[in-house]
């Protein structure tokens, strides 16, 4: 196998990205409730997330529509942190119905904390307390660049793809205590534009764009160490990607593992369990997922969503072409190709593309 460079962030990184695609998830498995807005019947999602670091520690209020599933953000809210019984900080909403923590501190293991939501119509709603947890494993990366045999259809047809493997060595840290474990993965990767003609010696390149995506994909990486006690998680399976001009130049996958509590594992696995069986995330399954948030006025309604309390680490793997034994072609040359895509002379075009370069990144 191929090793790759790791570089460690310690618990500061979080990618947002990842969590798009977690409210996605919310979004389809809530129930309706009464909000008191006359003759509409809305769905209302929160989901949000401590870390003990500085990023990632976010908000996103929305009202769905139960008919066709389209959002709305909710704005106007008073969020806050709670811990230890105590409001200790308050969420400022930095774009409508998206609301992020300002505070100098940040969360402390071995204490408790709860989100509470107060919307401009009175409704107030509170999460059950949960524990920040500590440090349970420490991931090392390594990938394989190979040709895999790949199965394509139901009937167990299979092709040889030139994939990119991403695996994990975990090491548990105490193998005698229980823990909870999620994986989520990102991509990040350079892309050089093409200028027409090319441009004067003095004149220098165009800079390049920086291209991010989340590849965690529809199923979620989870594990129980209360359920599986081991040493070391040997050879975890975190991404399979196919070989294309994304790996021309620089490319770092980024691993973002989190330390979650019994609850916060049970409720991801139930989600994961019935978009299994709905066929995608993206489908409203066939009943709702209860979460961790309460009406205050109404216990028992079911109020769908989750806060979360957890550890954050975000571990990375740098990816150089010559790491990979398969020809990668280059998407822009100066060659003017009629099939050349608009980002070769705009690469801003590109989803998720900024110029913006990641902090982890070196040449």
């Amino acid at each position: 196998m191929l090793k790759g460079e790791v570089r460690r962030s310690g618990r500061e990184a979080m990618n947002w990205l990842t969590w798009c695609l977690l409210i996605l998830v919310l979004c389809a498995c809530s129930e309706v409730i009464d909000l008191g807005t006359e003759g509409v019947d809305a769905q209302l999602v929160i989901y949000g997330r401590v870390t003990d670091g500085a990023a990632g520690n976010e908000v996103s209020i929305a009202l769905t529509s139960p008919f066709n599933g389209e959002q709305t953000p909710v704005s106007g809210a008073q969020v806050r942190l709670i811990e230890n019984d105590q409001e200790i900080a308050s969420y400022i909403e930095s774009s409508p119905g998206e609301y992020r923590l300002v505070y100098a501190d940040s969360a402390k293991v071995g204490r408790s904390y709860q989100l509470s939501v107060v919307l401009r119509d009175g409704s107030s709603f509170l999460s059950l307390p949960a524990v920040m947890p500590g440090q349970a494993a420490e991931d090392q990366l390594y990938f394989d660049a190979s040709t895999v045999e790949t199965v394509v259809n139901q009937a167990g047809n299979t092709i040889e793809r030139n994939l990119i493997q991403l695996f994990s060595n975990t090491l548990v840290l105490d193998q005698e205590k229980d823990f909870y474990l999620r994986w989520n993965i990102t991509e990040a990767y350079s892309y050089e534009e093409r200028v027409r003609p090319p441009p004067n010696p003095s004149e220098g390149q165009p800079p390049p764009c920086y291209i991010t995506n989340d590849i965690t994909g529809q199923q979620s990486i989870l594990f129980s160490g209360a359920e599986i006690k081991l040493p070391v998680i040997n050879d975890l399976l975190l991404s399979s990607s196919e070989i294309d001009s994304r790996f021309a130049f620089a490319y770092y996958f980024s691993v973002i593992q989190t330390t979650m509590d019994e609850a916060a594992y049970e409720y991801w696995k139930l989600v994961d369990e019935i978009s299994n069986v709905e066929g995608s995330i993206f489908d409203k399954p066939a009943a709702p997922v209860q979460g961790n948030i309460r009406n205050t006025a109404n216990p028992d309604d079911e109020i769908l969503g989750y806060f979360e309390v957890v550890r954050s680490d975000t571990s990375f793997v740098r990816v150089r072409s010559d790491d990979i034994p398969f020809f990668v072609e280059i998407p822009c040359t100066f060659a003017n190709r009629p099939t050349e895509p608009a980002s070769c002379t705009d690469c801003i075009l590109l989803e998720n593309s900024s110029y913006n370069r990641p902090y982890y990144w070196f040449n």
